[in-house]
């Protein structure tokens, strides 16, 4: 009888309005079963920054408990991390060849992966998170990734070797290690969003990497996108603007508090202006009781979509290079809870000059879980499945002891 080969992925995704845990069991590359939890906050984290530690301990244990009252004790686990803590850069290391003629050897490669890694220094407050490979140049002519470099076939005068680090903000980091390692669950890895987002998104068809796509993924409290050029990650990067600020600024140009604003936005929102009567109007709770508010839907447009339209502004002004060469030929995927806005499709089209496609999910992926607001989720098991990646956060090792103790303490609670 053939050996069965068996692999289980457990990932979180600790984001600013939810926390996702998912364990997906593989065996011979099949999807077998698939394990879910979501447990929902607010508030606790903003733009990557926690405001309030106990609250999300308390999120992040609960979301991982419900697991594990389904596949069992959870021992190590890869985590996502977004927001302004998560940086990426590319970084090289070039072997000199002998001769022209003399065609690419053995060591030359190892010369160039030693100085790619005497590169690879970590700025102050930052930690070295994961490296991606990129293509490797010769004589600044792009190699297609993963050929392999022969000396009969291969001639040169300089060899380059590139990879994508990922960075992550050392203090942020510390304290989700911090509530992982309370609940006596190991940190094996930590990835970037958008990067997790991005792999998600175009896994089902690789042919969009290939001819070059922008993948925005539209959170709560930031948004993070990742562009892919010939198949590879070309940039990637953070911005701290999501859809949290849509609701904050309902509240503050509509006089409303949280939950209204949210229900609205949820419910009436538009990130284009819409062709109606500008003296439209809308009720916040729609009863005409005692303090429901009338409001016109033209105020609520507006301030939807000058807050869209800035987020997109933004994007376009950090890609403009990238936009002008059209590298991004197969259009612009869009992702993430915030993107299921009315007219965010037009109005990406419109400031970005791309066509919006739909998003696509893995095919291993359960319709239930098809939902823009599992993509980073999803995205990490994608990438442990497919992709091999090199992880540098160092795993924290204690005492059997101390492991006990705190098993005992969370069996007691």
């Amino acid at each position: 009888m053939a050996k069965q080969n068996r692999q289980i992925y457990p990932v979180i995704d600790i984001g600013t309005q939810k926390t996702v845990v998912l364990v997906a069991v593989f065996q011979n590359n099949e999807i077998k079963a698939i394990y879910d939890s979501e447990y929902k906050h607010s508030g606790i984290l903003k733009g990557g920054i926690i405001t309030n530690h106990v609250m999300l301990a308390k999120c992040i244990t609960t979301a991982l408990s419900n697991v594990e009252k389904k596949i069992g004790r959870l021992q190590h686990i890869y985590a996502s991390i977004s927001g302004e803590g998560a940086k990426s850069r590319v970084i090289e290391g070039k072997s000199f060849l002998c001769s022209k003629n003399k065609g690419l050897q053995a060591s030359d490669e190892k010369s160039a992966m030693k100085n790619l890694h005497q590169n690879r220094h970590v700025p102050d407050g930052c930690v070295d998170l994961t490296l991606h490979e990129l293509p490797s140049l010769l004589d600044n002519k792009e190699l297609p990734l993963g050929t392999a470099l022969q000396k009969k076939t291969h001639f040169g005068e300089i060899l380059t070797v590139r990879r994508l680090q990922v960075l992550g903000d050392e203090k942020h980091v510390r304290d989700l290690e911090e509530i992982l390692y309370e609940y006596n669950t190991v940190p094996r890895g930590w990835f970037a969003s958008g990067i997790a987002s991005g792999r998600a998104m175009t896994s089902r068809d690789s042919n969009l990497r290939n001819r070059g796509v922008l993948v925005i993924d539209i959170g709560a409290g930031a948004t993070d996108y990742t562009l892919y050029e010939k198949g590879n990650i070309c940039t990637t990067g953070v911005l701290p603007i999501g859809g949290d600020h849509i609701t904050s600024d309902l509240m503050e140009g509509l006089h409303l508090d949280r939950k209204t604003a949210e229900d609205l936005k949820c419910k009436h929102a538009s990130a284009i202006l819409r062709e109606k009567k500008p003296e439209t109007r809308l009720w916040t709770r729609n009863d005409r009781s005692v303090g429901d508010k009338e409001i016109y839907q033209y105020s609520m447009d507006l301030i939807t979509h000058a807050r869209m339209d800035e987020l997109l502004q933004c994007i376009k002004l950090r890609l403009s290079p990238y936009l002008k060469n059209e590298v991004a030929r197969a259009g612009i995927v869009l992702t993430g809870g915030a993107s299921l806005l009315p007219g965010i499709d037009r109005l990406a089209m419109s400031v970005l000059g791309l066509n919006v496609r739909k998003p696509t999910y893995p095919a291993w992926v359960p319709d239930r879980l098809q939902h823009p607001k599992y993509s980073t989720a999803l995205g990490l098991v994608e990438i442990l499945c497919t992709q091999p990646i090199e992880c540098f956060r160092e795993t924290k090792t204690e005492s059997f002891l101390k492991r006990f103790w705190r098993s005992l303490l969370r069996q007691m609670r």
